[in-house]
């Protein structure tokens, strides 16, 4: 496959377009409503949850992205299956993001 520097600045702006959404839509919000939030516990947790969300939704859009080129590319290559460290990490993101959730509940 041959480098196109055309596709190379398309997915860059691509990227660049989901993590501006992603700040705008999920992370802005969750900050906004930890500036509201009188209890200075609570609004450790609510900005903890978006700290941790950020790289748990980047990590789950490239997993999936990385997955599916893998999987268009099977025919060729037999071996497309993830690094068990990706999922690993993945997953203890989510984790930590159930217990955030858990303790945000558990505070109000």
């Amino acid at each position: 496959m041959q480098y196109d520097p055309l596709d190379a600045q398309r997915k860059k702006l691509a990227w660049d377009h989901v993590e501006r959404l992603q700040d705008s839509e999920l992370i802005a919000p969750l900050l906004e409503c930890a500036r509201e939030t009188s209890d200075p516990a609570q609004r450790n947790l609510v900005v903890t949850f978006a700290n941790v969300s950020r790289p748990f939704h980047l990590q789950a859009l490239l997993l999936a992205a990385d997955l599916a080129k893998k999987a268009r590319e099977k025919s060729a290559n037999n071996s497309w299956a993830q690094p068990k460290e990706e999922y690993q990490q993945l997953l203890a993101l989510g984790d930590r993001l159930l217990a955030l959730t858990r303790q945000i509940q558990q505070a109000r």
